[in-house]
């Protein structure tokens, strides 16, 4: 994941709903004790598995599989993705139909694009396509030595990044200039 923009905004100057002076921001996490803060993120989210040198994919087509030997498709992907393979014999387009638990073997349908031959290919990379759907990403804001904690010192509430509508960019899914619903409470 890659953070390419973001913005932080406050009660005291954009308001209590942070609508306002909508061009009165910060770059950082800069406040005063017990002030609220909202972010807004742009986030660019790389959802790629690769074949590796001499650790390659190998496609079969008489059981719709893709195999990989090391790594685990299950880290990125996952059932009824959409996805595109590019590999040796063009670009493929495909849906996740199962993952085996190892997530070793991923076993494809609705191709679409160049035709898959069976074939072992070490340059391949499958990125998916898929829109992805609401995220929570916890976060904890601590005192030195203490331990984490996802809960707010002042408030109480979990403190978490809430991220709606990520959809799909051009060769990666990009969160668009997304509301971070996270109240920062600084003290």
């Amino acid at each position: 994941m890659l953070i390419t923009s973001r913005e932080f905004r406050s009660k005291y100057y954009n308001g209590s709903d942070f609508t306002a002076n909508m061009s009165d921001v910060n770059d950082n996490l800069a406040g005063s004790i017990m002030e609220e803060k909202q972010g807004t993120f742009l986030v660019t989210l790389n959802l790629r598995a690769d074949a590796q040198f001499n650790l390659p994919f190998t496609i079969k087509t008489n059981n719709a599989t893709i195999t990989r030997s090391v790594g685990s498709f299950n880290d990125i992907l996952k059932i009824g993705d959409t996805c595109s393979m590019t590999w040796a014999g063009g670009t493929t387009t495909f849906d996740i139909v199962s993952i085996n638990s190892s997530g070793t073997i991923l076993t494809y349908g609705n191709v679409a694009g160049d035709a898959l031959i069976d074939f072992a290919d070490d340059t391949a990379f499958i990125i998916c396509t898929s829109d992805l759907p609401d995220l929570i990403l916890n976060y904890g804001i601590v005192d030195n030595a203490a331990t984490t904690e996802f809960v707010s010192f002042i408030d109480g509430t979990t403190q978490g990044w809430y991220v709606e509508a990520m959809s799909v960019g051009s060769e990666h899914l990009k969160m668009h200039l997304l509301l971070v619903k996270a109240l920062i409470s600084l003290g």
